[in-house]
């Protein structure tokens, strides 16, 4: 994780314990279905031809999540994905080097993810809104031994929750939500030649269903 990553990180938390020592704490897990679409460019360094894609799916999403619960209602928090996931792959026969041949796989991975939101009561349900920070990493097989760079980008959300208690001071949290991250553009991270092979990360949009359980303190 970059130092911009830890500032934005120590900056929310301590957010969260700033405001009233009366105020409600919650901690707890999430689990995520996500659905993506993504599209990208890939420029390649022999002819300078571009090849567009786009790819869709789904896959499961984990992380940990503190909360305070404000006077009025509201909910300031940080939620962390403390792991890389796996979210996408691709692959592309098409030579890349005139002197090697076969099949370039590429898998996308989410890492170091972490979300600063807040959510606004209204009526039986809340809106959510945050913003996101994360690594995107690609685990390459490349016929030319070559691969490609990960990038830090950025991410906002939004969307509709409700939520209730169950058992000791238990919580849950059901949330409908849509993120959008903003573009990366990578580029082979071993080729000694001033031209790389680049791609360029267009448009990702997640869809996502979330189930949250937490202890309130």
């Amino acid at each position: 994780m970059n130092l911009k990553k830890y500032v934005y990180s120590l900056i929310a938390v301590c957010f969260l314990f700033a405001t009233s020592a009366q105020a409600e704490m919650n901690i707890g897990v999430t689990l995520a279905g996500v659905n993506y679409d993504a599209s990208g460019t890939e420029t390649t360094k022999s002819s300078s031809e571009k090849n567009a894609k786009s790819d869709s799916g789904t896959a499961p999403l984990a992380s940990l999540f503190i909360e305070r619960v404000l006077d009025s209602g509201a909910v300031i928090g940080l939620d962390i994905v403390p792991y890389g996931q796996k979210i996408g792959d691709g692959s592309m026969t098409k030579d890349d080097d005139a002197e090697t041949s076969g099949t370039n796989q590429v898998d996308v991975n989410f890492n170091k993810m972490f979300t600063v939101y807040a959510e606004l009561p209204l009526g039986p349900v809340y809106i959510k809104g945050g913003y996101s920070q994360l690594t995107i990493e690609t685990d390459e097989t490349m016929s030319t031994g070559n691969a490609y760079d990960d990038q830090d980008t950025n991410a906002v959300l939004i969307g509709l929750g409700k939520k209730g208690t169950m058992g000791d001071n238990g919580i849950w949290k059901l949330e409908a939500l849509y993120q959008k991250f903003d573009g990366a553009t990578f580029s082979q991270s071993l080729d000694a030649d001033s031209v790389k092979n680049t791609i360029d990360l267009d448009d990702v949009d997640t869809y996502q269903l979330r189930l949250s359980v937490g202890k309130s303190f």
